[in-house]
């Protein structure tokens, strides 16, 4: 931005006047003010509007930093909602789906575009333009499962080692049908902390603090593992794991959210995994 004397000076020139003529004097103190006027409102605002333009690219390009882990695809339609409605749906949209337990837990179109038509019903009430990106949403859903399932390096036994059966069926599951079977029970094991409703009787720890589950108080149905199993029951990869997936579940209750007795949790792991 140049500053007003210099775009007096530029406009002097470029109108050919000669402030020294005194029989001009009146012409050129006018032409000055005019000169004035336009440096405040023409040169101004169009100097204000390349700052604008300027300071939105920086954010368009800091968000697309956010959301590089998606496919080029998806992080297109993102900057397109982003830029036109200033909605974040990388981070909306993930939120609905961390509410369908199962989510993480298949892998297909049909069950992904079901999820599609259930958190569309959520983000057209407060989104109107979804009605416009209806597949792009579908695509997302894909990608987001594609993102959260890679998120651990089968290939490196850190994590969480078990048995040879179960581990062999994590790394079996992921390699053959793409399902991350520990980042499901990690974020089950969150939510659940969260799922006071479905707790039953007797099987919760009351404090000051309030409520808390205590899995090692439920004689059957740890963590509701019932009602997973039973909506995916007929998968090849599901079918006769029920047990399994509550192992996995308690592993990060343990380790995450609300530890037992170590000596009950040994205790746990061990006859339950020598069952399976």
């Amino acid at each position: 931005m140049i500053t007003l004397d210099k775009f007096i000076e530029q406009r002097l020139k470029d109108d050919k006047k000669n402030l020294l003529d005194l029989s001009k004097k009146e012409t050129n103190l006018q032409d000055c003010v005019n000169y004035v006027f336009d440096y405040f409102n023409t040169y101004i605002n169009i100097d204000e509007t390349q700052f604008l333009q300027i300071e939105n690219d920086e954010k368009v390009a800091k968000y697309q930093r956010q959301i590089e882990k998606y496919s080029s695809s998806v992080q297109g339609w993102l900057i397109e909602v982003y830029t036109q409605y200033n909605k974040k749906l990388n981070q909306q949209i993930p939120k609905l789906l961390n509410n369908i337990d199962v989510f993480l837990l298949t892998n297909s179109p049909e069950s992904f575009r079901k999820y599609s038509y259930k958190c569309y019903s959520q983000l057209i009430k407060k989104y109107p333009f979804m009605e416009n990106y209806i597949e792009q949403l579908y695509e997302f859903i894909i990608d987001q499962h594609r993102v959260l399932n890679y998120n651990y390096q089968f290939d490196q036994k850190e994590e969480a080692s078990f048995n040879e059966k179960i581990d062999s069926y994590v790394v079996k599951t992921a390699n053959k049908y793409k399902v991350n079977l520990l980042i499901w029970a990690q974020t089950y094991a969150n939510n659940f902390y969260e799922y006071e409703h479905i707790w039953s009787a007797g099987t919760y720890d009351v404090s000051e603090f309030g409520k808390c589950y205590n899995p090692m108080k439920a004689k059957k149905n740890k963590f509701n593992i019932d009602t997973i199993y039973s909506q995916l029951s007929t998968l090849p990869y599901i079918r006769g794991k029920k047990k399994i997936l509550e192992i996995l579940v308690m592993y990060y209750w343990q380790k995450e959210i609300a530890p037992v007795d170590d000596n009950l949790y040994e205790e746990y792991m061990k006859q339950a995994c020598d069952s399976v």
